[in-house]
């Protein structure tokens, strides 16, 4: 791969036309320029070929609602960029993410993907740095523990991996990501970096703000990949990442509560968690429980 090898970015749209002018926006203002822009309309209610009408930049394809693992992979076989990037309608890049994420490929042949570091952001309030996470020890076994790419916005593919690997998932309701993650980390390399190279844009549409869905979905990836988990020896890094994502979305569970009580809501999603994670629901409660106790006293 040389400097100048060209990059797609394909952009999903669902529903979220009106978050698409600032995607389309932080695709263009890109230091290196992207080669092709393609969106996607996965069967939107609203009007989104109306707004790519005003990027003669941009072009859009429509299709029926099939979910976002085949709104990707029809962006992947209607581009033929070898570097990827898929970016959702209520995300944007920052201004270097392009040029960041080719030269970490150039700099790493092998790697299958990079990622970087991202923000929270929130309408009419200050954005919120979250902290990247670096991988240690093999690459398989780092994401087994858990998954460190936070948003997939992040994440440059080189092509020939990602078909190589078929692309994403259509049986993946979600966290098709991850999955594919741990289906590429077991052959190729990744390479990161801690400087922010997206936006992540909180808003009550977020699937990711569903904990029930999350971890259903993300142990559904994880166990897709228990067999080669054993055959490489990492039996204890398998059973550690089940773990580490029950405690990770029933805290999430916890939070919420917190900040927003809404009792059926909160009520409904716990007893779903109980089901998933009796063991560490009962323990997550009496540890907050206890703290709480604690600091009273």
């Amino acid at each position: 791969m040389t400097m100048e090898a060209s990059i797609a970015v394909v952009i999903t749209a669902y529903n979220h036309a009106h978050f698409l002018s600032a995607a389309i926006e932080s695709v263009l203002a890109q230091s290196v320029p992207a080669s092709e822009l393609l969106i996607i309309d996965d069967g939107s209610n609203d009007d989104p070929a109306a707004v790519v009408a005003k990027y003669p930049q941009a072009r859009i394809i429509r299709q029926h609602n099939q979910g976002l693992p085949a709104a990707r992979n029809r962006g992947m076989q209607e581009t033929s960029s070898p570097l990827l990037l898929f970016l959702d309608a209520d995300d944007q890049l920052e201004s270097k993410t392009l040029e960041i994420s080719s030269e970490m490929l150039k700099s790493c042949p092998d790697a299958a993907f990079s990622y970087g570091a991202y923000v929270l952001a929130y309408e009419g309030k200050p954005k919120v740095p979250v902290r990247f996470r670096a991988l240690s020890g093999s690459v398989f076994s780092s994401f087994l523990l858990e998954n460190p790419i936070g948003m997939h916005g992040t994440v440059m593919y080189r092509r020939d991996r990602l078909e190589e690997a078929g692309g994403f998932r259509h049986d993946m309701k979600a966290c098709e990501d991850y999955e594919l993650y741990l289906r590429l980390t077991q052959k190729y390399p990744v390479i990161s970096t801690s400087q922010v190279l997206a936006q992540y844009w909180q808003h009550d549409e977020n699937m990711s703000r569903n904990p029930v869905t999350m971890l259903h979905w993300s142990q559904i990836a994880l166990e897709l990949h228990k067999q080669e988990a054993l055959k490489a020896d990492l039996e204890t890094e398998f059973n550690r990442g089940i773990s580490n994502l029950r405690r990770a979305y029933i805290g999430i569970w916890v939070g919420d509560i917190r900040k927003n009580p809404h009792f059926r809501t909160h009520f409904r999603q716990g007893f779903q968690l109980f089901l998933q994670a009796p063991c560490i629901m009962v323990a997550e409660i009496w540890h907050r429980l206890s703290k709480r106790s604690k600091i009273v006293k």
